[in-house]
């Protein structure tokens, strides 16, 4: 018989699968996410994304859920202390590049696209996106003191709308043909971010 597996090593086996599962869906796609494709970047058996995880599914659900929960850690922690629109907005930029470099949006984009064709992954988006859309909305609030708006718009429109840009944005940078031309688009946002500071003006929001 073989050695017991401790829960240390257990631990261990399932984030270098986790990570592989990231590393692949990054450079193929999501219908590149094959159990042997993650294995061979893992450098393990496949059969150990089944005996962890049951699915290969389940795997990148699991990849993307934890990719999803460290990066929120990050963008929550660097909100916690402003109160002003243009100090998030060039926080939230500079996180922004951050991600852009380490492919994690590239991910999240095919997790979407894979949510189109796949009912296990279409109920984990709704669970991956709500704390982003809750962060947007207390974010908001905060910065606007909770100010009303205009033309019966809500906190939770707005949340909802920029979520749905900031995710057109990755859509529409990962095509070939408007990769250059969103790259320079994002890269020109320092320098209009203290234009924000109008924005409640522009709005009409009141107490």
């Amino acid at each position: 018989m073989g050695r017991k597996k401790t829960p240390r090593e257990t631990s261990e086996s399932q984030q270098q699968l986790m990570a592989a599962a990231l590393d692949v869906i990054a450079e193929k796609g999501i219908d590149g996410a094959t159990a042997r494709a993650i294995a061979d970047v893992a450098k393990v058996n496949q059969s150990l994304i089944f005996y962890y995880f049951g699915s290969v599914t389940s795997l990148v659900i699991e990849a993307v859920s934890d990719m999803s929960a460290r990066r929120f850690a990050v963008y929550e922690e660097s909100l916690q202390s402003l109160d002003t629109l243009p100090d998030v907005a060039q926080k939230m930029f500079e996180v922004f590049i951050e991600d852009r470099k380490n492919c994690s949006f590239m991910v999240l984009s095919q997790f979407v696209t894979g949510a189109q064709r796949n009912k296990e992954i279409a109920a984990a988006v709704e669970k991956v996106f709500n704390p982003w859309i809750a962060l947007t909305h207390d974010t908001l609030t905060k910065v606007f003191k909770n100010a009303d708006l205009p033309y019966e718009v809500t906190y939770d429109d707005i949340s909802l709308a920029l979520m749905s840009l900031f995710m057109g944005v990755q859509f529409m940078e990962s095509i070939p043909a408007y990769e250059e031309k969103m790259g320079a688009l994002i890269e020109k946002f320092p320098a209009v971010t203290p234009l924000f500071a109008m924005l409640p003006l522009l709005m009409g929001a009141q107490k």
